[in-house]
C-alpha cells in the first residue's frame, strides 16, 4: 500500500461523443472503507461501505438533505448491509452502476484530478454494467467470464481485495420502464420544489435492491445540459 488514497474514475462513451456522468470508486488511506459517487452529484450524496458493515447512500449533509425531503428525514436515505451470496469463493458483489446507452448526454467537458477510463457504450437498447466486488484477504483471483474486463483492482488496508469489472447487457423492459418512470418522477419533484436540477445534476440515479440486498445504480438522465427535459 501507498501513501495515497486508491481511486478509480470511468464513464461510459457512445461513438457520438454522448457520455455518462464520471464515476468514482476510491478509499482513504489507512482505512477500509470504500466509496462510490458520480459527478457532478459527488456534492450532494456518495455511497460509503463501511468496513463496519454498516453500508449506506446518504445525502452529504442535513441541509442537502431537506431540499429534497422534509428537515426531520434521516440524510441516509438507503441502508443496507453487505450481501450474504458470494459470486465466486471469498468474492461478493458490493455495488453495481448500470449506465444504458438511453441515458448518455453530450456533456460539457469537465476537469478531473486524475485519468478516466472510459467504457464504450454497446449501443442502443444496451448499457455498461460495472460491478464492484469485494473479496477476502486470502480469495483467490477472481475469474472473468467470457465478455468480463477488469476496470482496476486495488487493496484495501485490512487486506481485502477491489476489483472493478464491466460488461455489456442489455436493458429489460422493466428496467426501461422504471427508468422513465424516474426521469418523470424528478422533473417533477424539481417543478414542486422550484430546484434548478438540470444545473445541479443532470442525471438522476435510480437504486434498486436486489433479493439478496445487493445494490444496483442505474443512472438516468432526467435533464439535458440545457436544462430541457428529455
Amino acid at each position: 500500500m501507498g501513501s495515497k488514497d486508491n481511486v478509480v474514475r470511468f464513464r461510459t462513451v457512445a461513438a457520438d461523443g454522448r457520455r455518462s456522468t464520471t464515476w468514482r470508486v476510491f478509499d482513504r488511506h489507512g482505512k477500509s472503507d470504500v466509496y462510490l459517487l458520480s459527478r457532478p452529484l459527488g456534492e450532494l450524496a456518495k455511497v460509503s461501505l463501511h468496513e463496519s458493515g454498516r453500508w449506506r447512500t446518504a445525502f452529504v449533509s442535513q441541509e442537502v438533505a431537506s431540499r429534497y425531503f422534509s428537515p426531520d428525514v434521516d440524510r441516509a436515505f438507503d441502508k443496507f448491509s453487505p450481501p450474504l451470496d458470494e459470486v465466486e469463493p471469498g468474492w461478493v458483489e458490493a455495488y453495481a452502476v448500470l449506465l444504458p446507452d438511453s441515458e448518455l448526454q453530450h456533456y460539457e467537458p469537465e476537469q478531473s484530478k486524475g485519468a478516466v477510463v472510459e467504457l464504450v457504450s454497446p449501443g442502443a437498447g444496451h448499457a455498461v454494467y460495472v460491478s464492484v466486488l469485494l473479496g477476502t484477504p486470502g480469495a483467490s483471483p477472481f475469474p472473468l467470464s467470457e465478455g468480463q474486463n477488469e476496470v482496476s483492482f486495488f487493496l484495501l488496508a485490512d487486506g481485502r481485495q477491489v476489483l472493478l469489472v464491466t460488461e455489456s447487457v442489455s436493458v429489460p423492459a422493466h428496467l426501461q420502464e422504471a427508468i422513465e418512470h424516474t426521469r418523470r418522477s424528478a422533473r417533477q419533484t424539481a417543478l414542486d420544489r422550484g430546484l434548478n436540477l438540470a444545473a445541479e445534476h443532470p442525471a438522476h440515479p435510480l437504486i434498486c435492491a436486489d433479493d439478496n440486498g445487493s445494490r444496483l445504480a442505474i443512472e438516468t438522465a432526467a435533464w439535458t445540459v440545457e436544462g430541457d427535459p428529455l
